[in-house]
């Protein structure tokens, strides 16, 4: 977490555009807005973008604008989010999910600094930062073909990799506290603190979810807690470890075999830990699996189990 403080530090300076690498939760938008806040760009806005939360179809849109009639249902034109910062910065969030064409649109704008809305025939200039993230491999990508190798290479000019959680054990019981502050005050509780239990809880788990889990863990043990001390993290419950299950799978599997096996198991166990630990709701698990809700659904079917076991089991 030095490296990337310093390496926020270097960019306050500079224009150059960002790609910051991390799982689900670590906090790549929050390193995002650091370097907006930290910029010569401060002032203007900080626009964030999720490219997996909206339809390919109406990403463009989003992202460039359209002009009036140029598709069904563009009753007026339309600002969008690249002119909308205007100077500022424009933050593309899970840029690998987006389709190839948005690829070759958003790399004649790193390119060239301009870009048309949808349907319009005149070149808008684009003055703002770009800063963009991903959970996803993209050097893997750019070799199967999903992404453009171009546009990385435009987009990794100055690369941000966002540690997990488990890899920063020193920072677990900080950030309780300080999500615990935040909590106690907003939901106005008198908590003061962890017990050793409590700590020892947080410290064992291994947070698949990162920051945003850990968060999350807090502000629901707060809500939950009705004692001065926090003594257990609520629904806080070790992931099982899987390594065991690879014992003897080359004496009986071959490779591909024992392969889909354990990804099958992999699947199996978070989405039963995560749809457990959110009751039942399926964008909240998917959230903190990373994955799309389209996916945790399709897992769903796949197992046949119904998100409406996990409420019951609440009561």
């Amino acid at each position: 977490m030095v490296e990337v403080y310093e390496i926020i530090a270097a960019l306050s300076h500079t224009d150059s555009t960002v790609l910051i690498r991390g799982e689900t939760g670590t906090g790549k938008e929050l390193a995002a807005r650091a370097i907006h806040d930290a910029s010569t760009r401060k002032d203007e806005p900080f626009v964030p973008i999720s490219c997996t939360a909206i339809q390919h179809t109406l990403l463009e849109s989003e992202l460039f604008g359209h002009e009036k009639g140029s598709f069904t249902g563009a009753h007026a034109q339309k600002t969008g989010k690249l002119e909308f910062a205007g100077s500022g910065t424009v933050f593309l969030d899970e840029i690998g999910d987006t389709s190839p064409e948005i690829q070759a649109k958003l790399l004649r704008v790193l390119q060239e600094k301009e870009f048309e809305r949808v349907g319009g025939l005149k070149s808008l200039a684009m003055n703002a930062r770009i800063i963009a993230a991903t959970n996803r491999n993209l050097e893997e990508a750019v070799r199967d073909g999903r992404f453009r190798e171009d546009l990385y290479y435009r987009l990794n000019v100055v690369l941000i990799d966002m540690p997990p959680l488990r890899e920063r054990p020193d920072d677990i019981l900080l950030l309780a506290e300080h999500f615990l502050d935040i909590y106690k005050k907003r939901y106005q509780k008198h908590i003061e603190g962890f017990t050793p239990a409590a700590c020892e809880q947080l410290l064992e788990y291994r947070w698949p979810g990162n920051v945003r889990e850990l968060q999350n863990a807090v502000e629901r043990t707060v809500i939950t807690n009705p004692r001065r001390w926090i003594d257990r993290i609520q629904r806080l419950e070790p992931i099982k470890d899987v390594a065991p299950a690879y014992a003897g799978l080359p004496g009986r599997l071959t490779y591909v075999k024992a392969r889909e096996e354990m990804i099958r198991e992999l699947d199996r166990t978070y989405l039963m830990h995560f749809m457990k630990q959110e009751r039942g709701q399926i964008n909240k698990a998917a959230e903190m699996m990373g994955v799309s809700t389209r996916t945790v659904t399709r897992l769903l079917d796949r197992w046949g189990v119904d998100k409406v076991s996990f409420k019951r089991d609440e009561k």
